[in-house]
């Protein structure tokens, strides 16, 4: 199976280069800059934070490119940290382009998604249906918009690995996850369970927060009440387990598409390997 193979295989490979978890970091340290300035500065505008995050996403493709550069190498032998820039050089402005395509694909696929919820579930409403028809139709929405997600999620690698271009990249991981969609299904719920992994330290600081958030949900803050050790014990896990998973995530996504590229555009390969192994 695609999904326990590359697992193993990722696992493998970041023994042999464990350099792949400092490209990570490099990633998640840029991320963490705007979690740095809200724990930081006591209020912070939201125009602010919206539009740091908008710079700090542009800035992290580039490292983005790079991690997925070095795993695509990796996973060929050794690599170095040299390739996290050269890969991100080679590569940033067909991320770019490739993210801001996914993102007028979601807004564009939304949009309609949204309007024919809306009507659709307070028209059931009406008619009698209960909450439990608004609850389902809000589920409901919220799947069918992560359908551009769920079809495009390669696109990354596919810029990188397969050297596609923006516009071809999301074209070619449509292509893999439509041919490919249950075992793309299993290698959503490896991400899953890496996400949910990788985000214990905030899932503690809410837990912790919680009272506070009841109290005062209007002026409530993720930092309310915190000593500075503790924020600066909560920035430091956040930055050092995001380096730790992401470090697999990138290296299991490229093993990941490059078992559907073989599997899908040379099917051939794998029965040839079977008839080999069957006729020793």
């Amino acid at each position: 199976m695609s999904v326990t193979s590359s697992v193993s295989t990722a696992l493998s490979t970041l023994k042999q280069n464990p350099v792949l978890f400092v490209a990570a970091f490099f990633v998640s340290l840029v991320s963490s800059v705007v979690l740095g300035v809200q724990s930081a500065v006591a209020e912070v505008s939201p125009f602010l934070v919206s539009g740091l995050s908008f710079v700090v996403q542009f800035v992290s493709l580039f490292f983005v490119a790079g991690a997925y550069a070095m795993a695509d190498e990796a996973l060929d032998g050794r690599t170095s940290l040299g390739t996290l820039f050269t890969g991100g050089k080679e590569n940033y402005v067909s991320m770019l382009g490739a993210t801001l395509l996914l993102v007028g694909v979601m807004i564009a696929t939304f949009i309609p998604i949204f309007i024919v919820g809306f009507i659709v579930i307070f028209g059931a409403a009406a008619a009698g249906g209960g909450g439990s028809m608004m609850v389902l139709g809000i589920v409901l929405i919220y799947l069918l918009a992560l359908l551009p997600v769920f079809f495009l999620q390669f696109y990354g690698p596919a810029v990188v690995v397969s050297d596609t271009g923006a516009v071809g990249s999301l074209k070619k991981s449509f292509g893999l996850v439509r041919r490919n969609v249950l075992a793309t299904l299993g290698f959503d719920v490896v991400v899953f369970v890496i996400g949910v992994l990788s985000s214990l330290p905030t899932v503690w600081l809410y837990v912790s927060q919680f009272e506070q958030l009841m109290e005062n949900p209007q002026t409530f803050t993720l930092y309310t009440g915190l000593s500075t050790a503790t924020i600066a014990g909560y920035l430091v896990s956040t930055l050092l387990m995001t380096a730790l998973f992401g470090g697999f995530m990138y290296t299991y996504q490229v093993a990941f598409y490059g078992e559907l590229v073989e599997r899908t555009d040379d099917p051939g390969k794998s029965e040839d390997a079977g008839v080999a192994m069957g006729a020793d």
